[in-house]
């Protein structure tokens, strides 16, 4: 895992789906979203997959790699703020296969509805 890329690509891949929002990503590239003023991000999935085909985002096949409920890398880093940057896509171990992209799905909240949701 230590074959880092030597130049990071900077990726606008942010898709709607259904109510929410799909930001992915290949290994080495950077993903970034956010939400409008007054919104802010809550993480409804976060997973590293394996593409057969190689490509970038989820298909109904790949080996997918998921952290516990709140402790995925989108759930630290962004959940609760307006805007989630840089966030730099690794690689992780699948079955024994390496993946080659994440996947961040997401939705904005009102403020005040979001930190409500959580008392």
């Amino acid at each position: 895992l230590k074959d880092a890329p030597r130049e990071l690509k900077q990726t606008h891949n942010v898709v709607k789906d259904g109510k929410y929002l799909v930001a992915s990503a290949c290994f080495g590239e950077i993903i970034n979203f956010e939400c409008n003023n007054g919104e802010v991000i809550r993480i409804i999935d976060d997973f590293f997959g394996k593409s057969e085909e190689n490509n970038c985002y989820h298909e109904e096949n790949d080996c997918v790699l998921r952290a516990p409920s709140g402790q995925g890398v989108a759930d630290q880093l962004c959940n609760g703020k307006t805007e989630c940057h840089n966030l730099i896509v690794a690689r992780r171990f699948c079955n024994q296969k390496i993946t080659n992209y994440q996947q961040v799905t997401y939705e904005c909240l009102k403020r005040e509805y979001m930190f409500k949701s959580f008392i």
